[in-house]
């Protein structure tokens, strides 16, 4: 897990190499362009998912990873941004987890997987991963210097954070919670769910599943807190949270409309991640 005295001891690393600065508040509306920003995002993807796949193996059973991402492909036909090319990777680790990265990869761990009851739960994880990507940020030459520090300073970074840890450490950078943890970081969390339910609506599964993931985390016991706890660094789930989300479902035109959670065929779908 990530504690508060780690990730301190990680910022002053960054701090002391010159790769953090005062957070600045910035649009990041998707509206906005920045010259060359989308391919500098994709280069800078690629270099942490290198990092990433390094440290971390990736769960290649055949009939799961088409399963998920046939459903992350579903949902990002429908974003917004369609200048990247999206990416969904399994990774093998018993925590709850789940991330992404700039340039389009989107990242699931197989506890994640597991602790699922549906796919409309799935399909909300990664909606919400893909509503994060979908801002574009002026400040992503600061984050290149931070992750080549990250790069650079592996052999340092896994031992004091561990697997998981490290790829948390990482989310935290890659979404600038780590330098910006104030009103702005939250604001981007809880866009990025409004973005999820429109996203979940267009792709024909069901919102609903959005709002009965956040709520079963906030109901989460201490034993799967301890599986949370890493996830909950980048993505924090909070009551107030949660209430925004409700307010944002609310205001979905769903009139007309039915939806299934599918459970029937995520159970068939992932049966392999429960076989012994």
């Amino acid at each position: 897990m990530i504690g508060k005295r780690q990730i301190a001891i990680f910022v002053s690393i960054l701090y002391l190499s010159g790769c953090v600065s005062r957070p600045q508040i910035h649009s990041t509306s998707s509206g906005q362009e920045y010259g060359s920003l989308t391919q500098d995002e994709i280069a800078l993807g690629r270099q942490i998912n290198e990092l990433i796949i390094s440290k971390m193996a990736v769960y290649e059973h055949p009939v799961i990873s088409e399963y998920v991402n046939k459903i992350g492909k579903n949902l990002a036909q429908f974003a917004k941004r369609q200048d990247l090319p999206y990416q969904f990777i399994i990774l093998r680790d018993d925590r709850i987890y789940a991330t992404s990265a700039p340039g389009g990869f989107v990242y699931i761990t197989t506890g994640f997987i597991s602790s699922l009851d549906n796919e409309a739960e799935l399909a909300a994880i990664l909606a919400h991963e893909i509503g994060e990507l979908q801002f574009k940020d002026p400040r992503l030459s600061r984050l290149k210097r931070m992750m080549e520090k990250v790069v650079t300073g592996g052999a340092v970074v896994a031992p004091l954070f561990g697997t998981v840890g490290a790829l948390a450490l990482i989310g935290l950078v890659g979404t600038y919670a780590l330098v910006d943890r104030g009103n702005n970081f939250e604001k981007r969390v809880i866009q990025a769910d409004r973005v999820a339910l429109q996203l979940l609506t267009e792709a024909d599964e069901d919102p609903q599943g959005l709002v009965d993931l956040l709520y079963k985390c906030l109901r989460a016991s201490p034993k799967q807190l301890a599986y949370l706890y890493d996830y909950y660094q980048s993505r924090p789930v909070t009551q107030a949270r949660f209430e925004k989300l409700e307010q944002s479902f609310r205001s979905l035109d769903l009139e007309g409309r039915s939806f299934s959670v599918n459970r029937d065929r995520f159970i068939v779908a992932t049966k392999p991640l429960r076989s012994p």
